[in-house]
C-alpha cells in the first residue's frame, strides 16, 4: 500500500493479500529449510536423506501456506476466521513430525513459549513474521493495517 492508495478499498486489500501470499511463498521455504537444518545438525542425527526430506517439506509447506493466504485474501474480511500468522503456525506440524521421526531431541523452551505453543516441541513456531523475514513482516503489517482500515470503514469505531 502506498501513501496515495486508499487502504479502505477492497481491491487494494485483496492485492496486498496476494503480495503477502507471494512473500510467504518465498520466505517460508528458506526460513523453514534453515530451521530444520539447524535442528538436524545440532542433533547429530542428520543424513542426506533427512536433509532432502526437510528441503522437500519446506517447499511443500511454503506452497500450501501461500495457497491458504491467497484464499484468505479472497475472503471478505467479515468472513475471515483466521490470520496469516495462524496459517503459518498451523502448517508447521509436518516439520515437527519430521524432527520427531528423526529422533531430534526437543528444544529447551521457556515457560512462556510452552504455555503459548504447547505442541511446539522443537521451538519452530514464530512469534511474529519478523522471526521469519523482515520483508514478510512489512507486507504482513501492511495487510493488517489495510484490513483494520477497511473494517473501520465498514463498521465504524467500536465503543
Amino acid at each position: 500500500m502506498t501513501l496515495n492508495s486508499n487502504p479502505g478499498d477492497e481491491t487494494e486489500f485483496v492485492a496486498i493479500g496476494l503480495r503477502l501470499a507471494e512473500a510467504m511463498n518465498i520466505a517460508i521455504e528458506s526460513w523453514l529449510s534453515h530451521q530444520l537444518a539447524v535442528r538436524l545438525e545440532a542433533s547429530g542425527r542428520a543424513n542426506d536423506d533427512t536433509y532432502q526430506r526437510a528441503a522437500q517439506l519446506a517447499a511443500e509447506t511454503a506452497v500450501a501456506v501461500a495457497a491458504q493466504i491467497q484464499q484468505l485474501a479472497a475472503t471478505p474480511i467479515d468472513l475471515q476466521a483466521t490470520t496469516p500468522l495462524s496459517i503459518v503456525r498451523s502448517a508447521l506440524q509436518p516439520a515437527t513430525a519430521l524432527l520427531s521421526d528423526s529422533q531430534v531431541p526437543p528444544a529447551v523452551r521457556d515457560s512462556d513459549d510452552v504455555a503459548r505453543f504447547p505442541d511446539d516441541t522443537f521451538g519452530l513456531t514464530p512469534a511474529s513474521f519478523a522471526d521469519i523475514d523482515l520483508e514478510l513482516a512489512s507486507v504482513a503489517v501492511e495487510w493488517g493495517a489495510a484490513k483494520a482500515w477497511l473494517h473501520k470503514q465498514r463498521h465504524g469505531a467500536q465503543p
